[in-house]
């Protein structure tokens, strides 16, 4: 069997890595970097599939009043630029607030001795920018546990909502319930006190072997010792209690670590009910397949990761799906359908011994945990499942029961999650049975994904896949970008480029161009996108249709000396409206190369097209960089979007950013606007147009209602 050709195999893995690809923001303060420099940084992030943010800082005032203005991620330091700030003044500034701010010296040449002393003051270390892969992951790095950090201060302010939830909740139980350390009481609810007869005052302080027979005094001390020091022993004991006067009872004893006001301890749960009822009719038991029902299985599970979690009781969880079940289930009937669970069932048994765990989760699938630490014996184990379900073949009046299966195994050590989340890297590996044109009926072990934020490909691979504009595997799509409070005559669209994979995905040029440095390559793909832009504007205006395209273009096209000459010839042959054709630049790129992008922008002014200042307010050069360039549009950064909806900046501090821009009579647009009461708020604002999903997806039309009543 042939496999699929180096560039198809690459699409294919391109096409998967977009759907998981989401832009990130990021929120970066400068400090003695020249601005060209902090704006090659940005555009670096941005071509690595981040959404960055930056802002040059230049004295203790502007960090102070920066600070309290938004959260932010990193400070990058250099000493290319004279700057009034020192870099241990800034750092001393955030100790002082609490700051949780990575402060990161760029590494352009500093002796042992300097690297030394700055790493002893807790600044890190990184390489200069020009090592474009190393200088991102270490970017990535920074990012990585700066999310720890904060994941882990948002969880700890949880477990103290949680633990005075916990204690209200212990207060109203009916269950006797109390918190120990060191043999004493430190607090008992109320159903406590009354269980036992105490003043419910009383109950602290209290010795709990005042509550236990003498004579089973030392078997419960054992028997907490025996839990809290071994995984295998019972979290119950069955003991005589003895009441405030002296009566007694026979009690059942729940134990389990707890913390109470911070302090660790244990907590006792007393119950006169020894009875164990089961939750249903059946038990832990399945009535149709008689194996393990969901929740006896998902005890066992958690059980087991407690287990492993101490190290030493490795084993491993395997997830069954019928390929088939839905199928089957409505041609055959639930009479047929629960026959193929019957002789599945019957398989397992077969090839599973009673030493394992097996039970039915849910209509089509069943759980197997295997204690066995051997990857190799569980993969053995699971082709010979897949061929005993494969082989089953019964009739059912004149249909003939079949099926296959898919099976994914992830192992179960000290260093796993939860049992859900077991069972959701087993389902995750059971499903890569189905991608592309797999339909099953196999295994396959769970691998970890590497957690990336930074796009990286392999340039030499996407060298072939640029030979894909001669095949014509390139598609423009188009994204209405619409009035909110302007009249327009022409319909606006944004030009969105795609690649498409052999079965039609979509892929992003955020994935497939992220790491392409080749500029003659770079001039192709330009001059194919410009191209196919202008054609296709004079179809729309032959056919009666005045839209107006916004097409992005890139740093090197900025700096391509041959892109203006030509774009003047293709406007005359074509007899273009060139004030329907509107350049979006980026705020960063532009930065980076000013002088290339004033040059540009005064022979676009030239030709009468129109040009769109986009990422607007990502860098500190923003009003400076819209004089020099007079871009007639102007495009919000999405950073702000993102932070208004998630209430890091107010529709206040929104407004004052704009304001300027209404006065200078510039058109104003939002991209990602996702409600109709974001939007009612950017129209109080007095933004112009707005851009999103809300209003409408990228399209492969260009049929937007823009003029329907």
């Amino acid at each position: 069997m042939s496999g699929p050709t180096t560039t198809d195999a690459l699409l294919a893995k391109l096409s998967g890595s977009a759907k998981r690809v989401h832009r990130k923001n990021i929120s970066l303060l400068f400090l003695g970097l020249k601005k060209e420099s902090s704006a090659f940084i940005l555009s670096l992030l941005r071509e690595a599939g981040l959404a960055p943010l930056g802002r040059v800082i230049n004295d203790e005032e502007s960090l102070l009043t920066t600070l309290s203005q938004r959260s932010w991620d990193i400070l990058l330091y250099s000493t290319e630029a004279p700057t009034q700030l020192k870099l241990q003044t800034a750092h001393s500034n955030i100790l002082g607030l609490a700051k949780d701010l990575p402060v990161i010296h760029i590494d352009d040449g500093l002796t042992e001795a300097q690297q030394t002393e700055l790493l002893k003051e807790s600044i890190r270390l990184i390489c200069p920018p020009e090592k474009h892969h190393l200088f991102l992951l270490q970017i990535e790095q920074e990012l990585k546990q700066l999310e720890v950090r904060r994941s882990l201060r948002q969880t700890q302010s949880l477990l103290e909502k949680s633990e005075l939830r916990m204690q209200s909740f212990i207060d109203e139980v009916r269950t006797a319930i109390c918190f120990c350390k060191e043999g004493r009481i430190t607090y008992a609810n109320e159903s406590f006190s009354i269980l036992f007869g105490y003043d419910h005052s009383s109950c602290n302080g209290l010795q709990l072997d005042k509550l236990i027979s003498p004579l089973q005094r030392e078997q419960f001390w054992h028997s907490l010792h025996d839990y809290m020091h071994d995984t295998d022993s019972s979290d119950t004991v069955e003991l005589n209690a003895v009441r405030f006067d002296n009566t007694s009872f026979k009690a059942v004893v729940s134990m389990e670590p707890g913390i109470f006001h911070d302090r660790e301890c244990f907590l006792l749960s007393f119950s006169q009910d020894v009875k164990h009822t089961q939750s249903h009719a059946f038990g832990d038991q399945d009535p149709i397949s008689g194996l393990k029902n969901e929740a006896a299985f998902m005890t066992q599970l958690e059980n087991t990761v407690k287990k492993a979690l101490h190290g030493g009781h490795d084993c491993n969880l395997l997830f069954l799906s019928l390929d088939q079940y839905k199928i089957i289930a409505e041609e055959a009937g639930p009479a047929g359908a629960d026959q193929l669970v019957r002789d599945v069932a019957d398989v397992l048994r077969e090839h599973v011994n009673i030493a394992h765990t097996v039970a039915r989760l849910d209509s089509s699938s069943f759980g197997i945990i295997f204690f066995d630490p051997d990857v190799k014996k569980s993969s053995q184990l699971a082709n010979n499942l897949c061929r005993a379900i494969a082989h089953i073949d019964r009739k059912i009046q004149n249909y003939t029961l079949h099926t296959t299966c898919s099976i994914g195994i992830a192992p179960i050590n000290d260093s796993v999650p939860r049992g859900s989340d077991l069972i959701a890297r087993a389902k995750l590996a059971a499903a890569s049975l189905h991608y592309g044109n797999r339909t099953g009926n196999g295994f396959s072990v769970y691998q970890p994904e590497k957690q990336t934020t930074i796009t990286n490909t392999d340039s030499k691979a996407v060298m072939r896949v640029m030979d894909s504009i001669s095949n014509n595997r390139f598609r423009l799509l188009f994204q209405p970008i619409v009035p909110l409070h302007i009249e327009e005559k022409a319909a606006n669209y944004e030009i969105l480029l795609r690649l498409l994979s052999d079965n039609g995905e979509e892929i992003s040029p955020n994935i497939f161009m992220s790491d392409l440095g080749d500029d003659e390559v770079m001039a192709k793909m330009d001059f194919w996108v410009l191209e196919e832009c202008l054609k296709l504007l004079r179809l729309e205006f032959n056919a009666g249709r005045r839209n107006r395209l916004f097409i992005n273009l890139t740093g090197r096209t900025l700096r391509n000396k041959d892109i203006l000459p030509w774009l003047s010839e293709k406007i005359r042959e074509l007899r273009l409206p060139a004030d329907h054709l509107v350049f979006q630049i980026s705020e960063s790129d532009a930065i980076a190369s000013p002088e290339y992008a004033r040059a540009f922008c005064k022979g676009l002014k030239q030709l009468h097209c129109k040009t769109c200042l986009k990422h607007f307010g990502c860098t500190s050069e923003s009003d400076s960089l819209l004089r020099e360039l007079g871009s007639q549009y102007i495009k919000l950064d999405g950073s702000y979007i993102t932070d208004l909806n998630s209430q890091l900046i107010s529709i206040d501090q929104l407004e004052w950013m704009l304001k300027p821009l209404l006065q200078q009579n510039k058109l104003i647009i939002v991209p990602m606007v996702e409600s109709t009461r974001l939007m009612s708020k950017l129209f109080r604002l007095g933004v112009h147009l707005v851009q999103g999903y809300y209003l409408q997806p990228p399209r492969a039309q260009m049929d937007y209602p823009f003029f329907d009543d």
